[in-house]
């Protein structure tokens, strides 16, 4: 990128904003990297108290993001993306605000010989596990 701002004079965010136009109308992954998008997620993700709440509010406001961007045309999503895009939507409704509930149904899923929640932080695995 360098090279191309002494050569030509560009800034580099010029150089950025010409990518993103050139990108962000052709693919959700280029859309949501926006920079006004990914400003409008961190503000979501900032709102929230836990690193918990963080993840689940940024995976909500994402779909969101990326649903009101397709319905405005920003971008398009051929029928499989839209089908994903359905159930990532799903399932992100799915789990709940509280984190403790989340644990309490996912560890008897979880082989304790493969993954040691207590290592991560998780309390009242052992028990539950």
């Amino acid at each position: 990128m360098s090279a191309a701002r002494c050569r030509r004079g560009i800034s580099g965010l010029t150089l950025r904003d010409l990518y993103v136009e050139s990108d962000a109308g052709l693919d959700p992954q280029a859309y949501i990297l926006r920079p006004d998008v990914v400003v409008e997620l961190s503000r979501e993700v900032v709102a929230e108290s836990s690193p918990y709440l963080r993840t689940r509010r940024i995976g909500l406001a994402t779909l969101a993001a990326l649903r009101r961007g397709r319905d405005k045309g920003e971008f398009t999503l051929s029928r499989p993306e839209t089908r994903w895009l359905d159930r990532l939507s799903f399932a992100m409704d799915e789990i709940p605000e509280d984190e403790d509930e989340l644990v309490a149904a996912v560890a008897p899923t979880v082989d304790p010989a493969k993954v040691r929640l207590d290592q991560y932080g998780i309390n009242g695995v052992s028990a539950v596990v």
